[in-house]
């Protein structure tokens, strides 16, 4: 899969971004990321997720994202880990990811956001 994959996850991050205001995340890549200092990544991975709250509405209105692995409420940004498109707790991300067909970027990538501790 590989950089086609990457492309397909950088265009599905940017499509969702792409109505914010912020800087920092319009010009966020993952590139970019695997090269942040641990604070400076966890920053901007909040801030994303956090973006779900501002664009999409969750948490508020009784829009609240449920895990796609244990089906229990998220109940915040903070809690929240998405992976191909599925909300997940970060324990339950644990869960479900896997390395098998992704790049190295990705893998790299998707460590960071494995050992991110809010």
């Amino acid at each position: 899969m590989g950089i086609e994959e990457d492309i397909k996850r950088f265009n599905r991050f940017a499509d969702h971004v792409e109505n914010t205001k912020d800087t920092a995340l319009l010009t966020f890549s993952f590139e970019k990321a695997v090269r942040m200092p641990s604070q400076e990544f966890a920053d901007i991975y909040l801030k994303l997720m956090t973006t779900f709250k501002d664009i999409d509405n969750w948490w508020s209105e009784g829009n609240i994202p449920s895990c796609a692995y244990c089906g229990e409420e998220i109940s915040g940004p903070k809690q929240l880990r998405m992976y191909e498109d599925d909300p997940y707790h970060a324990c339950c991300f644990k869960e479900v990811y896997s390395e098998i067909n992704q790049s190295e970027l990705m893998k790299r990538y998707w460590n960071k956001v494995l050992n991110l501790e809010f």
